[in-house]
């Protein structure tokens, strides 16, 4: 019976060696980074405001107070679900001169805008007119009556 107890004895105390030795080792040792959790910190970089200016494709005039609508995304399209594309819907107004400021958190690969009476999305990428880094023009094409 006392050697029972003894033998048992001696199998915790060297699994807790074994225990001991194995935080040690890991305490020790740098963890390494996921490359998702640096490539997840590398999207949250600041972008400054976007500056878009909108103008009638006929006319060239600008369309004052308009409300506008902008979606964005990474571009990524998907077979299959779920699909993370980080999309974003933003609602704002242009002013008397026809610039809406979207925030910067907006860029992204894929920047579509639509305003009240013009309902064609224009792809703000592809059909923009860039004046600055931070400042664009877009013509936008009327609805038909």
């Amino acid at each position: 019976m006392q050697q029972g107890r003894w033998q048992a004895h001696r199998i915790v105390v060297a699994v807790g060696l074994c225990v001991a030795v194995a935080k040690g080792v890991a305490a020790q040792s740098p963890t390494p980074q996921s490359a998702s959790a640096s490539v997840d910190s590398a999207r949250v970089v600041h972008q400054p405001d976007l500056r878009v200016r909108l103008i009638d494709q006929r006319t060239r005039a600008p369309l004052r107070r308009r409300v506008v609508t902008v979606y964005s995304d990474n571009g990524r399209r998907c077979l299959r679900a779920p699909c993370a594309t980080n999309g974003t819907q933003w609602d704002g107004r242009t002013d008397s001169t026809g610039v809406v400021v979207l925030p910067g958190r907006l860029r992204q690969e894929s920047m579509h805008v639509w305003a009240t009476g013009y309902s064609t999305r224009v792809d703000l990428v592809d059909k923009a007119v860039r004046r600055t880094a931070d400042s664009w023009v877009v013509a936008l094409r009327r609805d038909r009556k």
